[in-house]
Order: structure tokens, then sequence, then C-alpha cells
């Protein structure tokens, strides 16, 4: 009798652990251990649409993209609007110097966030190499 009551314990406790995350999923609240507050997807396209080299209706993030970023000082303030939406246990990653290793990987995690494609490629040149990230945006 008990094994039965466990089983049953057991099937109900998945069907309400599965309902809650398509419900979360189905109305776009994504669940992160590194973003706390809903970050909206157009606040993060217009930084991309503006320094990010557009190839075939692919954003093309590189170092030449952060530098055009950097030259408009718009790094920092990206960095400081992020902070309303990270966990303050996770604004390390907002307040590290704005070199392209940090700011890429700000960036990955917004995609992976907001549930938008990307993919990366090396690019080699002369003995160096620059991890260049393609994004996907929507249409």
């Amino acid at each position: 009798m008990k094994m039965k009551s466990n089983l049953y314990f057991l099937q109900m406790t998945y069907l309400i652990y599965r309902n809650t995350l398509l419900y979360f999923y189905n109305n776009n609240i994504y669940m992160s251990q590194l973003i706390q507050n809903k970050y909206e997807k157009e606040e993060f396209y217009e930084f991309l649409n503006k320094y990010c080299n557009l190839e075939k209706d692919k954003l093309i993030f590189n170092k030449a993209a952060l530098k055009r970023a950097k030259l408009e000082k718009a790094v920092q303030p990206l960095c400081e609007n992020l902070k309303n939406y990270y966990f303050p246990s996770k604004h390390f990653y907002l307040e590290r110097e704005p070199l392209y290793k940090n700011i890429a990987t700000i960036i990955r995690q917004l995609c992976k966030y907001l549930h938008i494609p990307y993919t990366s490629r090396i690019k080699y040149s002369k003995s160096k190499y620059e991890i260049v990230y393609i994004i996907f945006p929507e249409k």
C-alpha cells in the first residue's frame, strides 16, 4: 500500500513541476540564475542593431562592434542598466573591465536568457584569433 502512495506522490509532484515549467515558458517568464527581473528583448536588440554589423539578417558581434560601442560610451550605460535586472550576487559580471571577452559573456548570457539563437566562429589572423558571435534575431 505504501508503494502505491509513494508512486502517486511522485507522479503528482512531476505533473506540478512540469505544468509550472510550461506556464513559465509559455508566459515568457524565464527562470534564470543570473537575471531576477524580466528583461525585454527590445532593449537588447536596440543595442545590437546599433553597434553590430548586419550581414544577411544576422548580427555579427566582434571586437569592431565593441570598439564602436566603447567610442560612443554605450557599454557602461548598458551594464549599469542591467544591474536592475541581474541578481546582486551576479553584478561582478557587469562591474568587470569592459574587455571583449567580458562583454561577450554578457551578450551570450542575454541571448540565452531571451532565447535568441546565436553561434560563434573563430577567426584566425596572423597567429592570433578572435571569437566572433553570430546572432540570429527574430524577424
